[in-house]
């Protein structure tokens, strides 16, 4: 692997670009060719988790949040050829690139996003084996085959993620210093957006309390989390416009919160880059701890399908006990809105 040139590096195929574990010094957007990204690099179990093509970002997750790396990523092209942003210098290149940060951030919302689906499933499968007859349905093979490939990773990766708190957690900064885009007051029970609504912004909450519903209005009505000064919250739509899947509500009289657009990530960065780096950790911690949950999901399924099959017969009470939990986790703040 050799450097090119200031700021980039050109890899062959089979170069270790960095290794799970190493302390992050830097970020990487490829810019030719591919990189492959895999858990346990090496050993016989070895896990392909994904693969990266030109736009892509790498390596972000432990720069933003100052964590170790949690995977080994490997040049898949001859000719491959990365862009490599120091951390350093992240306010300076976010400054100088001021259109960088909404690539960045539509990067981490993407990934949220696709993540996302995949946990969905594997809790809507969870769900599912509570009514199936065990004795003729089963889980599909592709599915399950990939369930199985990430249960193992959890075991490392999942234990190594549930112990590394955020720093956003560990060192929560106000949001309300320097500038802020306009803001946003509503008064008690006053409703933000509501569930299956088009959705164009995330909010910053600088003041008051938000909750986040299911069936909000409904006899079914369920408060899923209740949020504080100083969180961000409906990440889901700044990219990505989809329809809003629960409801929020301001819980207190005076509720000021700040709506951000993705229009508004320049400016925001252009005026306040401490800000724009926070709205980078948080969609890093939210990808992070996504990730957690989905890994804990996929060895919960491949767990329970392997009891079934041992056992010839429907769900023991402990195992409808286990996939009820993980029906929680899918309720969580973290994935629905």
């Amino acid at each position: 692997m050799s450097e090119q040139a200031k700021g980039e590096l050109l890899c062959r195929n089979g170069d270790v670009i960095f290794r799970e574990g190493d302390e992050g010094s830097c970020m990487y957007r490829v810019l030719d060719g591919s990189v492959t990204v895999y858990a346990d690099y090496g050993a016989e179990d070895q896990k392909r988790l994904t693969e990266l093509h030109a736009g892509d970002f790498f390596g972000e997750m432990a720069v933003i949040e100052v964590r170790p790396r949690s995977a080994t990523v490997v040049a898949s092209a001859d000719g491959t050829r990365l862009q490599v942003i120091e951390a350093v210098s992240m306010f300076e290149y976010l400054e100088a690139n001021t259109g960088e940060i909404n690539d960045v951030a539509r990067h981490l919302s993407r990934r949220l996003r696709e993540l996302t689906g995949d946990y969905v499933e594997v809790c809507d499968t969870l769900r599912e084996l509570g009514r199936l007859d065990t004795s003729r349905d089963r889980v599909s093979d592709g599915l399950l085959g990939k369930v199985k490939k990430f249960a193992a990773v959890y075991l490392k990766l999942g234990k190594k993620n549930e112990e590394a708190k955020s720093a956003i957690e560990e060192e929560k900064k106000s949001h309300k210093k320097g500038f802020s885009l306009p803001e946003k007051t509503y008064q008690k029970n006053d409703v933000i957006f509501r569930e299956g609504a088009p959705s164009n912004c995330l909010y910053d909450i600088h003041g008051g309390r938000v909750g986040i519903f299911t069936d909000y209005g409904t006899e079914k009505q369920k408060l899923l989390t209740e949020l504080l000064p100083d969180m961000f919250f409906g990440e889901m739509g700044l990219f990505e416009t989809q329809p809003r899947s629960a409801t929020a509500v301001a819980l207190a009289d005076e509720t000021v919160l700040e709506p951000i657009a993705e229009k508004d990530l320049a400016e925001l960065l252009a005026k306040n880059p401490a800000k724009g780096l926070l709205l980078l950790q948080h969609l890093s911690h939210r990808l992070r701890q996504l990730t957690r949950d989905y890994l804990k999901a996929c060895k919960t399924l491949a767990e329970t399908e392997e009891s079934i099959e041992q056992a010839g017969t429907r769900l023991t009470p402990e195992m409808q006990a286990q996939i009820e939990y993980m029906n929680q986790l899918l309720l969580m703040s973290d994935v629905l809105y």
